[in-house]
């Protein structure tokens, strides 16, 4: 009778399953998932079209674009950040928050680098 009483109470314990790590989003970061503002879904950083690799050759961001490319989404390991282009440098390479820019210059390389 003990045990059977053991058992049961084990089993009625909250036990945290592997996958069953959901944000207030409902984004399981377990799995990889972090939300994203643009795509106003749950994506995975690492599958995105865009990655680019630090001078480093070790960290890399991955970036999603609006549709319209005033907007571009940073997942990096210095956090999640939303940046914008001036609305009057839509043809320019150039997007920015008050921290962070994303540039691409004239040979095509990406920077990631603090805002000035």
């Amino acid at each position: 009778m003990a045990v059977l009483l053991l058992m049961i109470a084990c089993r009625s314990s909250k036990q945290q399953l592997v996958g069953n790590d959901r944000d207030a989003h409902g984004c399981i970061g377990s799995a990889g998932y972090q939300w994203s503002e643009l795509q106003q879904n749950c994506v995975r950083p690492f599958e995105l079209p865009l990655i680019i690799k630090h001078s480093d050759s070790i960290t890399q961001i991955a970036v999603l674009f609006s549709a319209d490319s005033s907007k571009a989404e940073v997942f990096a390991i210095e956090g999640h950040f939303m940046l914008q282009r001036k609305p009057n440098q839509i043809q320019s390479h150039l997007w920015k928050n008050s921290k962070m820019q994303l540039n691409k210059n004239d040979r095509g390389n990406w920077i990631w680098e603090k805002s000035n």
